[in-house]
């Protein structure tokens, strides 16, 4: 609430820029169809509105959540089926005694199970993703914002602190300066994080110190990777990559280990699949689930499916405008964040910024990152415009 109070506060007084005579108008609506007119786009809204741009900006952030493959055949037969956690009052219709399965294990599902905790619910709840794996709690405060924040509130802290940090040059640990091309591997990366992790922790340091050095640099690193390496990231490492990237705040890690510690919440690794009936798969061993009074879908975000389901992406990519990125995430762009269009070329009126870019830039989520992207691209926009 308090981030979005600030983001208002801030579109509000940008709204009328006098400096320029720059503004910014909200129209709210649904955009359902564009295609290209005279020197730049025209956007058909579904309220019936026609909008005439230079230049088209896509920064429509994570799709909505869908089921898996192995489950939407049955959705219809799914026991109380909540699709999408978020959707507005989606959670309400839960009754307090329900058993419930939650599929995924990921924020979308720690959020979920700090809902129902504190609306009262008591029933016993399974949480089943594929590899077992959970959000790892957040750790201490890093220590360069520790010493900052020691002479200064956070309030007055400089803006550039985090783009310092992402826009610098990768720690010497990751340093591929006078490696090939050819030889910039995952093994490599892997490797010196260990060797790093190792050092860190014989001089007292938590394991997130150097995997947040890692993790500011991902822009800068994951475009080196050939389309294979990036393949065998995501086939691999993503799942463990994320648990460590995405950490439990503090208050949903202490009610989700008490809830655990009753009994009342359990962790299970295998697949859930549904063939007339759920099933609950852990190599080697198969059984049946017990009955569930609700399924709710965790299963986590595909950057690529608002191809599909948003109605604007879904024009662009059939008139040949969009395409996927090849190594199966989000949305293929250039490193200036100009779309890539089915022949290969990059179009400078029509750019992608934040989760849709995931294939291109690795881990362009969070909303400090989506920044330092904005903050690369406005001067390229102004000098196209």
């Amino acid at each position: 609430q308090q981030f979005g109070r600030y983001l208002s506060a801030m579109v509000e007084q940008h709204a009328a820029w006098p400096a320029t005579g720059s503004g910014i108008t909200h129209c709210r609506d649904k955009a359902i169809h564009a295609e290209p007119h005279e020197h730049g786009w025209q956007i058909q809204l579904q309220g019936g509105n026609t909008l005439h741009t230079n230049l088209l900006l896509l920064a429509t952030g994570n799709p909505e959540l869908r089921l898996p493959a192995a489950l939407a055949r049955g959705k219809d037969a799914l026991p109380g089926l909540i699709e999408n956690p978020f959707a507005t009052g989606a959670m309400e219709s839960v009754e307090p005694s329900d058993r419930v399965l939650i599929i995924g294990s990921g924020l979308t599902a720690l959020d979920t199970l700090s809902t129902l905790i504190r609306h009262g619910h008591t029933g016993l709840i399974d949480v089943v993703s594929r590899h077992g794996l959970r959000s790892t709690p957040q750790g201490p405060i890093p220590v360069a914002l520790a010493n900052a924040l020691r002479f200064s509130p956070l309030e007055t802290m400089p803006a550039s602190l985090l783009l310092d940090r992402v826009l610098a040059s990768p720690p010497e640990f990751l340093s591929t300066a006078a490696m090939p091309t050819a030889n910039r591997r995952l093994s490599h990366w892997l490797r010196s994080l260990r060797n790093r992790l190792v050092n860190g922790r014989s001089q007292g340091e938590s394991w997130h110190t150097g995997f947040d050095e890692l993790r500011d640099v991902v822009g800068q690193l994951w475009p080196e990777l050939s389309l294979e390496e990036k393949r065998r990231f995501i086939r691999h490492l993503k799942p463990r990559y994320d648990v460590h990237r995405y950490r439990s705040p503090p208050p949903n890690e202490q009610l989700i280990r008490s809830a655990e510690r009753s009994g009342r919440i359990r962790f299970l690794r295998g697949t859930v699949s549904f063939d007339g009936r759920l099933v609950f798969s852990d190599r080697p061993k198969t059984a049946i689930t017990p009955n569930y009074d609700r399924v709710i879908n965790c299963a986590g975000l595909d950057p690529t499916s608002g191809l599909r389901s948003n109605p604007i992406l879904l024009s662009l990519h059939t008139q040949g405008f969009l395409r996927a990125h090849p190594c199966g995430l989000g949305i293929e762009v250039d490193p200036a964040c100009r779309a890539i269009d089915a022949e290969g070329r990059p179009l400078d009126h029509l750019r992608l910024v934040g989760p849709p870019t995931l294939g291109t830039f690795g881990d362009p989520i969070g909303a400090a990152y989506i920044a330092v992207q904005v903050h690369r691209l406005v001067p390229q926009i102004l000098a196209s415009l």
